[in-house]
């Protein structure tokens, strides 16, 4: 057991003072709120914590980091050195994400992601397969010669129950709603994206059970007056969640708090769609048959086009609130409470409570991580 003293607190809700925090190696036992001086708390044993305590951040699209790339080594060693490169930068919960890929690479990380979950680790909260079932026309970097509708083989990995919470992003366009409700009665949660449909199509995806929007503006059909797509849905659904890319390359910062005023901060939240580089010092990887270099702090493939991102959740964290001027308290709900509802993992992760997993972190005044002694 040991405990710490926070002059200040984030607990995933809100700020609070003076909080004595009781751990033991994996999760929360206690928290209490305190009068003892400091020097009364030293002769107790107690840590002094210098800075912001909040619970550690959650990412639920994570693509590689550290060097490695999901995709391209699915095994369990590359999902132990993204995890520990990125939980140096803050992230203690992360859903390892699936590109859009053949079914042996699909079947190979659905394998990883069960053996990591065994071994105990549980800061692999699941996993999320990002496609194949995508529109070609916004596939982005995802390849074209994978993408294909959903079958019964697909549906046999994602209906695995060793692997922890399954997300699945699809194309409404390409998905029925009877799929998409098949898909929920597993228990998968599904996001829309990568898509070009229409805001009808949608919204009838969201009446089928899909609850949410992966990475918010980027390629999805956009928002006009005639016709608002699915930033349009997005922006005009009562309940769903979207995912944002806060790296001010993704989306611009003004984006980001249209995005915020619309959905708020229970609503929205970050991911990284941090590729290999990302929190190592990496600026090249393979994908496919291609070459993704990083210049100028863009992922660009061979032609130009953006290839996910180098950003870990602790600068998302700097950006949305110094560059885009979002209230910290807002922005720390959304890359820990809200990302762990839309997530159905917030029973164990996003805040500071007793039963809650061990995972907390300490930011200084410019929101950069400390170490917690």
């Amino acid at each position: 057991m040991k405990t710490y003293f926070a002059p200040r607190m984030f607990d995933g809700n809100q700020m609070v003072l003076n909080r004595l925090i009781h751990t033991s190696e994996k999760q929360i036992e206690k928290v209490e709120d305190t009068t003892l001086s400091i020097p009364e708390l030293e002769q107790q044993g107690v840590s002094i914590l210098q800075g912001l305590l909040v619970p550690g951040f959650i990412d639920l699209q994570i693509n590689g980091g550290g060097g490695m790339q999901f995709n391209h080594t699915p095994t369990p060693e590359c999902l132990h050195t993204m995890f520990n490169a990125h939980a140096a930068t803050g992230t203690s919960a992360m859903f390892p994400t699936v590109i859009t890929d053949d079914i042996d690479v699909m079947k190979q990380s659905a394998d990883a992601v069960a053996q990591v979950r065994a071994e105990g680790i549980q800061g692999i909260a699941g996993v999320h397969f990002e496609g194949p079932h995508l529109s070609d026309s916004k596939k982005g970097m995802h390849e074209g010669k994978h993408i294909r509708p959903l079958s019964q083989e697909e549906m046999a990995v994602y209906c695995r129950k060793d692997m922890g919470q399954v997300i699945v992003t699809i194309a409404p366009e390409t998905v029925s709603g009877e799929q998409i409700r098949q898909l929920v009665s597993h228990g998968i949660i599904v996001f829309l994206g990568h898509s070009n449909a229409s805001a009808e199509q949608a919204n009838e995806a969201l009446s089928a059970g899909a609850i949410g929007f992966t990475h918010l503006f980027n390629a999805m059909s956009g928002f006009t007056g005639r016709a608002p797509g699915l930033v349009g849905s997005a922006m005009a659904s009562a309940d769903a969640y979207a995912g944002i890319i806060a790296d001010m390359i993704h989306v611009n910062p003004i984006s980001l708090q249209a995005a915020y005023r619309a959905l708020g901060s229970h609503r929205l939240f970050m991911v990284t769609d941090a590729m290999a580089p990302s929190a190592s010092r990496h600026t090249s990887f393979n994908y496919g048959d291609d070459t993704i270099c990083l210049k100028d702090g863009k992922l660009l493939t061979s032609n130009g086009n953006l290839a996910g991102s180098v950003l870990t959740l602790v600068e998302a964290l700097q950006n949305a609130h110094f560059k885009a001027h979002i209230p910290l308290q807002e922005c720390l709900k959304m890359l820990t409470s809200t990302p762990a509802r839309a997530a159905n993992i917030h029973q164990k992760f996003g805040a500071i409570k007793p039963g809650y997993a061990n995972a907390m972190l300490v930011l200084d005044e410019h929101l950069t991580v400390l170490p917690i002694p």
